[in-house]
């Protein structure tokens, strides 16, 4: 976590607040903040002024996955949680209810969602419940089960993975994982580290799915930017044209020299794509 980052605790003598105030986060200060859920609280990190964006990291990350995304708070308010289940925020995960904590995180008014991979499925399941809400939206590396077919080669685990925690080798697991085709890279990431903190409990605590079809696709009414890298599996990169092409108002990009990872891998390339089409649609 960023150092000298101000910690705004939020909570009420009763009941659960609806969202955090966005005036109360002074302009330029990196915040922390907790805000309480029905079965717990989220930690996140708020940068930068401007329209609200929600960022939504991927499976066994957390928010510090999108260090390198910082840049696009001299534009827009990051709000960066740690997904219930992960990093530091206590409620126990359940995919299937993410969609409620959202309203939970964010100030009133619409905002735009960047989800990753697993935190993609979350953005598309809130943005077709919640369409008024989402200025525009971003997946990346998102997946599309049932509806593009399956990934032969990218396929997670997560059975083997569970036993594994369950016999208490989480770091057998993390080490496993980390030779999985979807973190290959050839640049110098320290996954290592970004992963410190994964504790598997989100694969012992839950077994939910989120259900998304060929309408839920066709419906979604905002502006749609899928992207994903070049050396992404095959299945993916054809789930993120998929989108592109099948969303409203949908568009996708691939970007070269990159993988699944391709928030980390070419940030400079991702974060000047998800500027322009913010600024553009948002």
């Amino acid at each position: 976590m960023m150092s000298g980052m101000r910690t705004l605790k939020l909570h009420l003598d009763q009941g659960i607040p609806t969202r955090w105030d966005a005036r109360a986060v002074m302009a330029g200060q990196p915040t922390d903040i907790s805000v309480p859920v029905a079965d717990g609280s989220l930690a996140a990190s708020l940068l930068g002024t401007g329209k609200p964006v929600l960022l939504l990291h991927g499976w066994t990350f957390d928010r510090n996955m999108w260090v390198e995304q910082h840049a696009l708070a001299e534009s827009y308010q990051l709000v960066m949680p740690d997904r219930r289940g992960f990093g530091q925020s206590s409620a126990p995960s359940r995919l299937d209810e993410e969609y409620k904590d959202i309203d939970r995180l964010m100030p009133e008014g619409e905002f735009a969602i960047v989800g990753f991979s697993q935190g993609a499925i979350v953005a598309m399941d809130y943005a077709k419940r919640n369409p008024e809400r989402v200025g525009a939206l971003i997946l990346v590396g998102a997946p599309l089960h049932n509806v593009v077919g399956s990934d032969p080669v990218g396929t997670v685990p997560v059975d083997a993975y569970r036993d594994w925690i369950n016999s208490g080798d989480l770091a057998g697991m993390k080490h496993d994982w980390l030779k999985h085709r979807l973190m290959a890279t050839d640049r110098d990431l320290d996954l290592d580290t970004m992963l410190a903190d994964y504790s598997g409990r989100d694969l012992i605590e839950d077994d939910s799915e989120i259900e998304l079809t060929a309408d839920d696709i066709k419906n979604l009414s905002m502006p749609v930017l899928s992207v994903t890298g070049a050396a992404d599996t095959a299945w993916r990169c054809a789930v993120t044209k998929y989108i592109g092409d099948n969303a409203r108002a949908g568009r996708s990009h691939i970007i070269a020299d990159a993988g699944h990872l391709s928030v980390l891998e070419q940030p400079a390339e991702f974060n000047r794509l998800a500027d322009n089409f913010l600024h553009s649609h948002f």
